[in-house]
């Protein structure tokens, strides 16, 4: 016969342990016992089964499968042979056939395996031969060992011993006053208490399975051991010294029964007189075996308290003898505890609820042959008020100091009975954790900690471990797993006899009872909040904010985007308005900025807008593509980090704390001076813009954005200093496969065409970076509705981390002054409305005299030799008279004040307050870009020019200047006109009044300002010379004026030379001075260098060849992640999972090396999770090592798993299309599970998860649930 494999396998076909003898990929064997449980047949005790090329000889052991793989040439009976063989040394070395004894005794199993099969070939050996060779007994070696042994405990002793003088000395001191000791044993007294002498500790191993039996060891244990009882006293020995008989111990050890211990002992037992119980094989049961099985599952806080119990056990019959079917069993079940029983469908359910009787309802039927099956399950969740309820609580303390945490575990025997094998796994992420726990027996692995208990009881009730490591988060020592077993169930079930059902005759049987904890310590995630929608959520809604308890919904009825908080308010309300003559827009694509400040929503009319918390105002309008009918399919949003080796060093130098002339200079300053004043921002000394009036808003985007002091705020905030090295870049893909780069928020780059794939267009379905890599990643489909397959594209950004300017400063200060140029037109419209509200209402009063005047025979034409005349001698012609007494009169005259008085107000208002210190803004920021530009003049790759920035300050210095000149103009036409307004009251009072009153009236004249009111009558009456600045152009002065200064000399001296002109009565240029053409040519000017910086960064873009991921069906959940290594390598890891298989996910991983921000893709591999039991119900990544899934059973209920996604903790392979079903699969069995807390969801819908931050405080690792109603979603927290 040949062997290629010997494997140890669970019945789902997951390898515990397994042995090649030929030369055969670990994937082939993976594959070929993945599909062995389709292949094999549980209702028969031995058999083989062929596929292939191979057969598979198979025996169960419990819940266990040992497994030979053969070729099909090999003897069958040989085959059978061997097989025996190979169960009876996995039954003589471990003491319980489960996964964790297996792994346990991993080493030893495989030296034997080794033993019996040699290049595939069996090896005429015995299980004693076998047990000699791997044995391999030295007499010397032997003794050598125990007097090393005898050592280390008198060594013990001793320092202990003296530890107890020590301590009675120093008490003896304290009593008589004494400061020092003497007279002990050759130390001499000092002037102080001496300090007591520190000692060696003393570790002892982990009690493990060896290939000898070593006497010595059992009778050492059988005398002193306690394990970790607090207030035991160690290891103690007797009076006796340990090397007077030690030879005839050694005598003792080489007897006789050495040759029939078994194949490899087991650890020796804690007490003599305890004797080992029984151990049930398959090689020693009665034809009729009954199998009681219980689980233990309890949910543990921290501080010890007992937050949930439950109990599930199961009663197993199994029969190889077919004349002995028809039997019935006697049962012993007491009702406690609130348990639950429920039999078998075929059990006879009414005479077991009255008799306690377990047969067949069909007594013509008989039990299964050769089948395990399940007759009876319990299940209980007892009341957790007492805490004897649950067999053993642990209690965790922790302490901080700095970067380490020193944690105390202490555990407390709470039940009546004593517990078995207890074993703490403690996980932990960071250095190797140092035990301060003398006597502890442990064993450190690569991620864990485990400390083995042993028994405890009566006499081991409590006892502590106590340990210190570093770690960035407590959080990574949890969840910690305990492990232990019960020798009593702890729900009475035991089955009392069982007896032929036509006979009537007792039969003998053998019984196996296993009680045992099975996620003891369980995770459970802990209610953290829970909101309630108005309206039920649409798919793909709600989406949680990743920094704040948020979440944001659409209502599509009323076209509304809803933020929520807990428990049900809405913060915030987002109602785009629709062009005139169009309904309002339909939000197609939300997504959360990662510091959570932004959301971005994207519209069915084309764009994205930028929202922020503060106000429902869109700061940002983004116009995505130019096709009208397509629509925005995802928006990946992401932050970049450009830091470079030298500034993450100087950081790093300045949180350590570095001080001196290393750190800082003479005067104090950083380290990092150059990085400082690159970012001195000098506006924030002037004072802050501000709002622009609500009253005179216009229409469009912008109208409304400006006018609240939290929006003015919240768009023009300073870069932060943790903000200097990033940049956040978005990527917006459309229905007509187009791909929108913007970077910082809203500074587009440019558009994309994704690949095509299989002669059609694909659409952008999911985005994911990595703060640290320039290269993103995009996944693409032909729809974004269950496609057939995915593909991966990375896409280049090398000008992220290669840019000659620093991107942040750069893009930032792009993009404020593109907020500062929308705020100038938001200005200047707001001005035009200011200045026609002063010049309609007067202009109506004038034109109603304007008449009457022009019909006088003799006498002025027109208004103002009228006014002037009247305001000379006094004397007002009849119709002027009549004018200001019947028609303006006293209300007339208060509307045409206030008109002016206001509107003039405002203006100056918005002069100074708005635009002047806008302006001023535009200038320091292109100050800034034109000495970038001079300092870069001879790279091509930034941009922009030296002339562009030129140009537009040039501009912005013509804005300042017509800027002054409107509010000198303005002030003295205010002055004026409040003079001309007390004059005009004084003739419209003067002319209605009485002769008696006209005596007071001519006392008010004389203190009038009468050449103020001339000067406003000749100046400003009838045509202002602010008209110049805000009158109307025509189409042909705007282009005639505008073909002149483009490109022609510097425009400050044009604009001087035309107000020149136009003061002295000449004919000039009509539209440049006009604010709203400059206001429109320097935004030209300015959206012409932001295209050359686009155009520069978009050049540099690449996008990858596409990567094929199918998971073999329909994909119905995706997700996609892209993370960095400890030791620098880039991987982007897919999830995709299809509703065609609901228990299994596929997980791609695909290496990228980068190259001076080129992407190479390296050959993508995959694995499977099966999910078992399971049935998948959402899936996402939570960071970069973790892959959250939440699936429902009939058995767990709910539960979300974690899954490790790293490379060593997964079997990744190379990924073959075609061979989908050989990819490697791994169980979520020895994955952490977390259920949720009782009756706390009911029917999950979708799921969605953030990792931990503190960008707006401390935020734990959240999982938002959404319910199956769609009008709740639920928020947890892990423990």
């Amino acid at each position: 016969m040949v062997v290629l494999a010997a494997s140890i396998c669970t019945r789902g076909g997951k390898a515990v342990l397994s042995r090649q003898f030929r030369e055969m990929p670990r994937s082939r064997i993976e594959a070929l016992l993945a599909s062995f449980p389709k292949l094999a047949d549980s209702g028969t005790q031995h058999t083989t089964v062929e596929q292939d090329n191979v057969r598979f000889v198979y025996q169960p052991l419990d819940e266990l499968y040992m497994v030979l793989i053969t070729n099909r040439q090999s003897n069958i009976l040989q085959d059978i042979d061997s097989l025996h063989l190979f169960a009876q040394v996995v039954t003589s070395t471990c003491k319980n056939l489960d996964e964790r004894e297996i792994l346990k005794n991993a080493y030893e199993l495989l030296s034997a395996f080794d033993e019996l099969v040699t290049l595939g070939y069996r090896e005429n050996l015995t299980i004693s031969q076998i047990k000699t060779f791997l044995d391999m007994e030295s007499h010397e070696e032997r003794i050598q060992e125990i007097i090393a042994r005898n050592k280390e405990l008198e060594a013990t002793e001793e320092r202990k011993r003296k530890a107890k003088q020590l301590e009675m000395q120093r008490k003896d001191a304290a009593r008589s006053g004494r400061g020092a000791m003497g007279g002990m044993g050759g130390m001499g007294s000092s002037g102080g208490m001496p300090r007591s002498p520190s000692y060696p500790s003393y570790n002892p191993p982990s009690q493990s399975n060896t290939s000898t039996y070593d006497s010595y060891e059992a009778e050492k244990n059988k005398s002193f051991s306690k394990p970790l009882a607090p207030k035991a006293k160690g290891m103690q020995l007797g009076k006796k010294s340990k090397t007077t008989d030690m030879f005839e111990r050694v005598r003792g050890d080489m007897g006789g029964e050495i040759d029939d211990s078994p194949l490899v002992a087991p650890a020796p037992v804690q007490h003599a007189e305890a004797a080992e119980p029984r151990v049930s094989s398959t090689l020693d049961r009665d034809a009729i075996h009954v199998t009681i099985s219980e689980t233990i599952s309890a949910k543990l806080s921290r501080e010890g308290a007992v937050n949930s119990l439950a109990i599930s056990g199961d009663l197993v019959l199994r029969i190889s003898d077919p004349s002995l079917t028809k039997i019935k069993l006697g049962l012993q079940a007491e009702a406690s505890h609130g348990v639950q029983f429920r039999t078998h469908p075929n059990v006879d359910r009414n005479l077991f609820n009255g008799s306690k009787i377990i047969q067949m309802s069909n007594t013509a039927r008989g039990f299964p042959v050769n089948n395990a099956v399940g007759v009876l399950r319990w299940r209980a969740s007892p009341k957790v008020d007492d805490a004897s309820t649950c067999p053993i609580t642990f209690t965790v303390w922790i302490n901080k100091e700095g970067a380490k945490y020193n944690i105390t575990v202490e555990y407390e025997l709470t039940g009546s009975d004593a517990l078995n094998d207890v074993s703490v796994v403690i996980p932990y992420a960071g250095s190797e954790p140092v035990v301060s726990s003398f006597d502890a027996t442990y064993d450190v692995s690569g991620d864990a900690l485990e400390w083995t208990i042993g028994n405890v009881d009566e006499e081991n009730p409590n006892g502590s471990f106590e340990f210190e490591a570093e770690s960035g988060d407590e959080n990574d020592f949890f969840p910690m797993t305990v492990r232990f077993n019960k020798s009593t169930p702890y729900i009475d079930v035991d089955v009392l006899s069982a007896s032929l059902l036509e006979e009537e005759e007792e039969v003998t049987f053998s019984k196996e009872i296993k009680s045992h904890a099975d996620n003891f310590l369980r995770n459970q995630l802990a209610p953290f909040s829970a909101t309630e929608y108005q309206d039920r959520a649409p798919d793909g809604y709600p989406v949680s904010c990743p920094t704040l308890d948020l979440s944001a919904t659409w209502d599509p009825v009323d076209k509304n985007i809803l933020v929520y908080r807990p428990p049900g308010q809405v913060v915030s309300k987002i109602h785009q308005v629709g062009a005139p003559g169009q309904k309002a827009p339909d939000a197609q694509a939300v997504t959360w900025r990662s510091d959570g400040q932004f959301l971005a929503v994207g519209w069915s009319d084309g764009f994205v807008r930028l929202i922020g918390l503060e106000n429902n105002k869109a700061a940002h309008h983004i116009k995505v593509g130019e096709s009208p009918g397509s629509n925005i399919t995802h928006i990946g949003w992401a932050s970049s980090s450009i830091a470079g080796k030298g500034s993450s060093a100087v950081s790093q130098a300045l949180r350590d704390g570095l001080v001196g002339d290393s750190a800082r200079n003479g005067d104090g300053l950083p380290l990092n001076l150059p990085r400082e004043l690159t970012f001195l921002e000098v506006d924030t000394a002037l004072p802050k813009i501000s709002p622009l009036p609500s009253s005179s808003a216009g229409s469009g985007e912008d109208a409304l954005v400006f006018t609240l002091r939290t929006g003015i705020d919240f768009l023009f905030q300073p870069p932060k200093p943790e903000e200097y090295d990033q940049v956040s870049v978005m990527i917006i893909g459309t229905s007509d496969g187009q791909l929108q780069l913007s970077i910082y928020d809203s500074f587009i780059i440019g558009s994309f065409q994704c690949p095509q794939i299989n002669t059609s267009s694909s659409q952008l379905i999911l985005h994911a970076s990595h703060p640290h890599v320039s290269t993103q990643a995009l996944l693409v489909a032909d729809k974004t509705e269950e496609p057939e397959e995915v593909h991966l594209v990375p896409i280049d950004l090398p000008f992220i981390s290669s840019h000659p300017i620093n991107l942040s400063l750069l893009a930032s200060k792009l993009t404020t002054l593109q907020k500062l140029l929308r705020y100038l037109k938001q200005a200047q419209l707001h001005m035009q409305v200011e200045w026609r509200n002063t010049r309609e209402l007067p202009t109506r009063f004038l034109r109603s005299i304007q008449g009457d005047l022009e019909n006088l025979e003799t006498g002025p034409r027109s208004i103002v030799p009228a006014l002037y005349h009247l305001a000379v001698t006094g004397h007002a012609f009849e119709p002027v008279r009549e004018w200001l007494v019947e028609s303006l009169a006293e209300r007339g005259h208060k509307r045409w004040d206030k008109a002016v008085v206001s509107g003039l107000e405002g203006l100056r208002n918005l002069v100074h307050e708005n635009f002047l210190p806008a302006l001023d803004r535009c200038a320091i920021i292109l100050s800034r870009l034109r000495g970038l530009a001079q300092f870069h003049d001879t790279r091509d790759d930034i941009g922009f020019t030296l002339q562009q920035t030129s140009r537009l300050m040039d501009i912005v210095q013509c804005l300042q200047l017509i800027g002054h000149k409107v509010l000198i103009n303005v002030m003295d036409e205010l002055d004026s006109f409040t003079a001309f307004s007390t004059w005009l009251r004084f003739q419209i009072d003067r002319l209605a009044s009485s002769s008696s009153a006209s005596e007071e009236l001519t006392e008010k004249e004389a203190t009038m300002d009468i050449a103020k009111v001339l000067s406003y009558i000749g100046n400003y009456l009838i045509d202002s010379p602010l008209r110049l600045f805000f009158d109307e152009m025509t189409r042909e002065d705007y282009e005639a004026d505008w073909a002149h200064i483009e490109g022609g000399p510097t425009l400050l001296h044009v604009l001087d030379q035309a107000l020149g002109k136009w003061e002295n009565g000449q004919s000039s240029m009509k539209a440049l001075p006009r604010i709203e053409f400059l206001v429109s040519y320097a935004t030209t000017w300015a959206n012409r260098t932001f295209k050359g910086i686009a155009e520069a960064k978009k050049r540099s873009v690449r996008l990858g060849n596409p990567i094929r991921l199918s998971a073999g069906r329909v994909v119905s959940h995706r997700d996609m992640r892209m993370s960095k290594s400890r030791n620098k390598e880039t991987n982007v890891v897919t999830a995709l999972a299809s509703k065609e298989a609901k228990s299994e996910v596929q997980i791609f991983s695909v290496g990228i090396d980068i190259i001076n921000g080129i992407s190479t893709n390296r050959p993508p591999k995959g694995c499977r999770i099966d999910l078992g039991p399971r049935t998948l119900i959402d899936l996402k990544f939570l960071n970069d090592e973790t892959l959250v899934i939440l699936s429902n059973s009939q058995d767990n209920g709910l539960q979300v798993v974690s899954v490790p996604i790293r490379t060593g903790r997964l079997a990744y392979a190379d990924y073959d299309p075609s061979r989908l079903s050989e990819t490697p699969c791994v169980s979520v069995d020895g994955f952490t599970a977390y259920s949720f807390p009782e009756k706390s969801v009911s029917r999950p819908l979708r799921m969605e998860v953030n990792d931990r931050n503190n960008v707006r405080g401390d935020m734990p690792q959240r999982v938002c649930v959404v319910e199956s109603n769609r009008t709740t979603i639920k928020t947890f927290t892990f423990q």
